[in-house]
């Protein structure tokens, strides 16, 4: 059942050993987007704590104490940080009456199976001289992921010289994808001249919060990366971007970190 139904209770797990009944929100994975798939999985929330508290998730449960209830997410795909965050839901201003949320693998090891990596694409005709062309590529590979109805998660790099492009899965905070960069970096670094790692996120640009193709671009040669964004505008379900690249700062470089280690390395 697609978690975009949002007025609706998935399914019902009889009472357990401790007598609490389970509301089961099946996820299956088919929204992309980490900010929508949250949206959709509070308004779902919202809707079983009011089913629970009014005695409407099912007849047989009509006099339930609404603690007697707990809440069980059924992932196709891992929860994202912000997800994992939410352990209970209760009504604003209720310190009574609190479901309890808990996360569960749609399938045994089907979490482990998505976070598997996706296999590189070479790029040909592009210029991989000019970091302009190579940003451009990431953009333009991010507008074709959102044109397909995916939220674009990818990784355009140089190596010796011919560019590919990868995609990328679970990556939903700065924080992640600082430590991909590095786990990647000290993998993959070596003849790597360049590489844009491209996102879909939300990020404030003019004093406002809006949907952006975001980009973090590491050069082997350059001392920081840097960040850059393009706000995106929606239209009957599609976005489309606004044509300009913003500057939003620096960021560290994981691939001189790298390189510098390997001279280190081989002055001895």
């Amino acid at each position: 059942m697609p978690l975009e139904e949002t007025e609706i209770i998935d399914q019902i797990i009889p009472p357990n050993e401790e007598h609490r009944v389970g509301l089961v929100i099946a996820d299956s994975g088919a929204v992309n987007d980490p900010w929508l798939r949250l949206d959709l999985l509070k308004k779902k929330f919202n809707y079983y704590v009011e089913a629970a508290m009014e005695g409407c998730v099912h007849p047989r449960y009509r006099y339930a104490d609404p603690n007697d209830f707990y809440i069980e997410v059924v992932c196709a795909r891992p929860p994202t940080k912000q997800m994992l965050e939410i352990s209970e839901v209760a009504r604003q201003g209720d310190t009574k009456h609190r479901l309890r949320v808990l996360y569960k693998e749609l399938r045994e090891g089907i979490w482990s199976e998505t976070s598997a990596p996706e296999p590189m694409v070479p790029l040909e005709n592009l210029a991989t001289d000019s970091l302009d062309a190579i940003i451009t590529a990431a953009f333009d590979a991010g507008h074709n992921a959102l044109r397909a109805g995916e939220a674009p998660l990818l990784l355009l790099f140089v190596k010796s010289g011919q560019a590919f492009l990868q995609p990328m899965k679970d990556l939903h905070s700065d924080e992640q994808v600082t430590s991909a960069l590095a786990t990647w970096a000290a993998e993959n670094a070596d003849d790597v001249s360049v590489c844009v790692l491209l996102r879909f996120s939300r990020r404030r640009i003019d004093a406002r919060t809006t949907n952006a193709l975001v980009a973090r671009v590491l050069q082997a040669q350059a001392g920081e990366g840097f960040v850059l964004a393009q706000e995106l505008y929606g239209d009957n379900g599609l976005y489309h971007g606004s044509g300009r690249f913003l500057f939003l700062g620096c960021c560290e470089n994981p691939l001189i970190t790298r390189s510098s280690e390997n001279i280190s390395h081989n002055s001895y």
